[in-house]
């Protein structure tokens, strides 16, 4: 189809392009306001090197452990969000299924350092926060016996939850953009069967 039959056809049926852009756009709307309020609390600690176990005769094996510290600190972001250290917390605060089952947590490392950033994120932003402590808690038990040579201190304590921001307006850039994808396809499809009936008749 030419470009200014197709323009032609689009200001021509302009109604059904509309009415796909209210009801995508307003359904996203509805859908995006309606979600409930995510709150999300921080927690980041640095695994360094254990100084009661560095003398003379370990210096060579705490250099080799310092070669090896991102896949080390790597495994300690892994052990973060294993089920292990997830059941240990929940047990620990006494956690009810429900609120288990609102709960996220993510880990990740910076960059070319040896902290690690933990993330959770839940409905409530005490239980938030104390499962982010609970975590870490965890996590600290767990790794204790890993690498004798390392050992994790925290950096910045998991604060009270804040509310994370919905993304509302990218939410509704994409239903628009896909509404002219849809109006347009529904468009074509109209003048098809129109077209179709007219040389059935």
């Amino acid at each position: 189809m030419e470009p200014r039959v197709l323009i032609s056809l689009l200001k021509r049926k302009g109604w059904l392009l509309l009415l796909t852009f209210l009801f995508t756009v307003g359904a996203t709307a509805v859908f995006t306001l309606r979600q409930p309020i995510v709150y999300e609390s921080k927690t980041t600690f640095v695994a360094k090197l254990n100084p009661a176990l560095i003398g003379d005769r370990n210096l060579m094996n705490a250099i080799d452990i310092l070669g090896r510290r991102t896949e080390i600190v790597t495994t300690y972001a892994e052990v973060i969000k294993s089920r292990w250290v997830k059941d240990a917390a929940a047990e620990t605060l006494d956690l009810l299924p429900q609120q288990k089952e609102g709960l996220a947590i993510d880990s990740r490392v910076i960059a070319g350092t040896t902290i690690i950033e933990l993330t959770v994120r839940g409905n409530d932003p005490a239980v938030a926060r104390d499962y982010a402590r609970a975590v870490r808690e965890a996590t600290f038990t767990y790794v204790d016996n890993l690498y004798e040579m390392y050992e994790l201190a925290v950096l910045d304590e998991a604060e009270f939850a804040r509310p994370v921001k919905t993304n509302l307006l990218v939410n509704l850039i994409v239903a628009a953009a896909a509404s002219i994808i849809l109006g347009s396809g529904l468009v074509l499809l109209s003048e098809y069967i129109s077209q179709y009936q007219s040389g059935s008749a």
